[in-house]
């Protein structure tokens, strides 16, 4: 049986009541923030720019936490606090009401030479999670 590819950036993709859009992918980035307040990477900054849009009927809380990226066979989590210095950022921990759609961007932290491959996203950390290429 061939195997199905996973989708990719700008492919819309469901996990239960979130849907979501990887909008686009920024890798080797050492600074996240503004001139004053910002964030240095040990590594390497993964930036995950996407929208996530609640298809439920009642209000989701979306949590950048909830999210994994793999690179190499290795899960790393979000680096929450590095994306708090992305002025307007709405991954944190942002309630989405039904119908609404939030954009962002999810930061992860990986080792300089790393090769992110694949995002797991999640409407919470219980779900059973979709993934997405990043290529």
């Amino acid at each position: 049986m061939p195997c199905r590819p996973r989708p990719g950036v700008g492919a819309a993709v469901r996990d239960r009541k979130f849907e979501f859009v990887v909008t686009s992918i920024e890798t080797s980035v050492d600074t996240v923030g503004s001139e004053y307040f910002n964030g240095q990477a040990p590594g390497q900054f993964v930036l995950v720019h996407l929208t996530v849009t609640n298809i439920g009927e009642a209000p989701q809380y979306f949590s950048d936490s909830d999210q994994q990226l793999d690179a190499a066979g290795r899960e790393f989590a979000a680096n929450s606090a590095a994306g708090i210095w992305i002025e307007g950022n709405d991954t944190f921990v942002t309630e989405i009401n039904p119908g609404n759609t939030v954009a962002g961007t999810i930061v992860f932290d990986i080792p300089a030479d790393a090769v992110p491959s694949t995002l797991e996203l999640h409407d919470s950390f219980l779900s059973g999670a979709v993934e997405g290429a990043l290529s």
